[in-house]
């Protein structure tokens, strides 16, 4: 591989790494624990600063990805396999496996998950974006273009509010949890939060908004499968 080739590479493995790193990340307390965020403004500008990192970080790494190499196919398959590995990794392993934590509070687990899934749909969006410009409109691209945009503008934000709402109701349960486990920061946040109008309820039914998200999971891993694999027939 010729040295520039060489160098591309390298430079797309550290802009997409970069994206995950470098993010502005919530302020932590000595005890190392995440800061929990009570005011809306506060978390929303936070989750903002952290998608936009993570998309811009991976949506560079993509484009150099493509500059480092000579087949177009190569590059897409290659996009939409990194694609479906963060799929894989995050719906069907991490937020499953989080909760078999022996002593991870459920109310933790949630509060996690609101968190996770938007940056993933950030990722997601950036690794879309570089397919779109790799090989246009093919059916599969389109179909997972579509998914993800449900996910993005309807399914993820009705979680996020579900996972929010069962965060502050599994506190406000757990008293001792309250008072034992969060930091001092952390409890006179969750004060501020108690005061303020609790979460819109999501409009979809809970079950059937899971079991949407799952299933438009499996169908777009079926549509980025079939366009990685019909690319590398092309690049072979």
């Amino acid at each position: 591989m010729p040295k520039k080739s060489s160098l591309m590479v390298v430079l797309a493995v550290v802009a997409g790494t970069a994206g995950a790193l470098v993010v502005p990340a919530p302020r932590r307390d000595l005890r190392g624990a995440t800061r929990f965020r009570a005011v809306a403004v506060e978390e929303a500008a936070a989750l903002r600063r952290i998608r936009l990192g993570l998309g811009v970080g991976y949506g560079v790494g993509g484009v150099a990805l493509r500059l480092a190499t000579s087949s177009a196919s190569a590059s897409a398959a290659c996009v939409a396999s990194v694609w479906a590995g963060f799929v894989l990794a995050i719906s069907f392993m991490e937020a499953v496996v989080k909760f078999q934590a022996p002593y991870l509070p459920k109310a933790f687990g949630y509060d996690v998950g609101r968190t996770v899934f938007p940056a993933l749909n950030a990722v997601e969006a950036a690794l879309c974006g570089t397919l779109w410009l790799l090989v246009g409109p093919e059916p599969g691209l389109v179909a997972a273009t579509a998914l993800l945009g449900l996910q993005i503008f309807k399914l993820t934000p009705d979680l996020r509010r579900l996972g929010e709402r069962k965060v502050l109701a599994a506190l406000e349960a757990s008293p001792c949890l309250v008072k034992v486990v969060l930091s001092d920061a952390q409890r006179e946040a969750f004060c501020r939060r108690r005061r303020e109008p609790p979460p819109p309820r999501a409009t979809i039914d809970p079950r059937t908004l899971h079991l949407g998200y799952i299933a438009a999971e499996v169908v777009k891993l079926a549509c980025l499968g079939g366009l990685a694999a019909g690319r590398l027939v092309r690049a072979s």
